[in-house]
């Protein structure tokens, strides 16, 4: 009865004693504490990893863009051309006979003469 006693009091001295007896609380609460680290470090790493994916992908939207924009550029550039290229054409449908054919254009001369260089062997270039 009497270790008893002793053994209730040594208890209420240290909590930490009676997790002792109960099952290793210590134990347990170490686990907690390794498993809570573990898991924080992985969410900090997955959070660098996030960091570095959305950086990467910016880059790629930032070069699809520019690429984008450059190909806007040389449509619009062949659109003008091609424009610049039918206005000449109908003005040459509309001269009246007997006048002066209107200079050619040195895009007309380039196709002409060097359409085997510009073009070789792709499609055909169309005749002015």
């Amino acid at each position: 009865m009497v270790t008893d006693c002793l053994r209730l009091f040594r208890i209420r001295r240290d909590p930490n004693r009676l997790a002792d007896l109960i099952g290793g609380g210590d134990e347990k609460d170490r686990r907690i504490r390794e498993l809570s680290l573990e898991l924080y470090n992985e969410r900090q790493k997955c959070k660098r990893r996030c960091a570095a994916y959305e950086e990467q992908l910016n880059l790629i939207l930032n070069d699809l863009e520019k690429h984008t924009e450059h190909i806007s550029e040389k449509v619009a550039a062949v659109v003008r051309s091609i424009r610049e290229i039918e206005e000449e054409k109908s003005d040459s449908d509309n001269i009246k006979p007997g006048a002066n054919p209107p200079k050619k254009s040195p895009l007309e001369k380039i196709t002409r003469t060097h359409t085997h260089t510009i073009n070789p062997g792709r499609v055909p270039l169309p005749k002015p």
